[in-house]
């Protein structure tokens, strides 16, 4: 596969599942709100902020748009222009975010709706871009990006399989090849059977490149999954207060628990260890108190041939292994073997 660097962090099945805080809508337009959660975000560990960067007045053409979602308080629901006008941030606003995260220290990039947005992205030094999954047949646009040879995120929410490797080829074709692919479930929230994070290791395999979730998914426990089926990058959007009436509040992390969501995947990271038995010292050590091994049932005279009256098997593994007992049943021991001691191959 092959590996992309973001910043300093390397994106590769090699290294650590890169944890990005996403702000998306959930600062529901407050400034102060968005830089609440990036320093939560910065205190729990995660690597990355990603941030919105939409303008109403250019995004949305049909002014008497509707849209819908889940909270935990109902359906809510309102005017799609009217929505974005209220969340969106100005670019002197964005700027202002991108020089927090700078005084934070940590990577800040930003999602793409628009070629002028590519652009600030550009002029700013921000770690990467973004594109929606609406934006995923947005050829021109993905070639634009992909000319900047800045790292592109690229959600799939929506996508058939050939269109996500149209958009992976648009990309490469300008010659950027440093293309994280992200499994977008569709819905807000997306139901778990509607999650299909089987799609991960299928997309990996398709386009040979990371592949990460952005999870639309209430709780931890998508997370968990997509980490152990393989998933490179995890963004999830950060709230303040998850039982707002607003959009993407449902299935957002509350600030609160953004330490105990990346240790979550730390320890999922540590838990599926390695593809191959390496045993250390410890391991060596329980693997030997715990396994059975020859030893005398009775006195045995140098001479004497053992047999299955005179031997039998007890822990530990300190004499000649069960699996030799077929070839050691037979034979002369070559000096005397007390009861209960056990047998090992110079007895033999």
């Amino acid at each position: 596969m092959h590996r992309v660097n973001v910043g300093n962090v390397e994106i590769s099945d090699n290294n650590n599942v890169l944890i990005v805080a996403e702000l998306g809508v959930t600062h529901n337009g407050s400034l102060k709100d968005a830089k609440k959660m990036m320093k939560a975000a910065v205190e729990a560990g995660m690597d990355i902020i990603k941030c919105e960067m939409f303008f109403a007045d250019r995004l949305v053409g049909d002014r008497n748009a509707i849209r819908k979602t889940m909270t935990n308080q109902g359906i809510y629901e309102k005017n799609y222009y009217d929505l974005l006008k209220e969340l969106e941030f100005s670019k002197e606003e964005l700027l202002d975010l991108k020089h927090y995260a700078d005084k934070l220290e940590i990577p800040f990039f930003g999602t793409c709706f628009d070629f002028e947005e590519i652009d600030f992205a550009v002029e700013n030094n921000f770690a990467a871009i973004k594109f929606s999954s609406g934006e995923i047949n947005h050829l021109p646009l993905l070639k634009y990006g992909a000319k900047t040879g800045l790292p592109i995120f690229i959600d799939t929410g929506g996508s058939l399989l050939f269109e996500i490797e149209k958009a992976v080829l648009t990309i490469r074709n300008e010659g950027n090849e440093n293309i994280i692919i992200m499994h977008n479930p569709s819905g807000y929230p997306a139901a778990p059977e509607k999650t299909n994070l089987r799609m991960i290791p299928s997309i990996k395999h398709l386009c040979d490149k990371p592949v990460g979730l952005s999870c639309h998914t209430p709780g931890k426990e998508a997370i968990i999954a997509a980490v152990a089926i393989g998933a490179n990058v995890i963004e999830k959007p950060l709230s303040l207060d998850i039982n707002y009436f607003g959009f993407e509040h449902i299935f957002s992390i509350p600030i609160e628990e953004c330490r105990e969501y990346v240790e979550t995947i730390k320890f999922v990271e540590k838990a599926l260890g390695e593809n191959e038995r390496l045993l250390d010292d410890f391991e060596e050590s329980i693997r030997n108190s715990g396994r059975q091994s020859l030893l005398a049932a009775t006195d045995i005279k140098k001479g004497d041939v053992l047999s299955e009256t005179n031997t039998r098997f007890a822990r530990p593994n300190i004499g000649i292994s069960p699996e030799y007992y077929d070839i050691i049943i037979g034979r002369k021991v070559q000096k005397d073997i007390k009861s209960n001691e056990f047998i090992t191959w110079e007895h033999i």
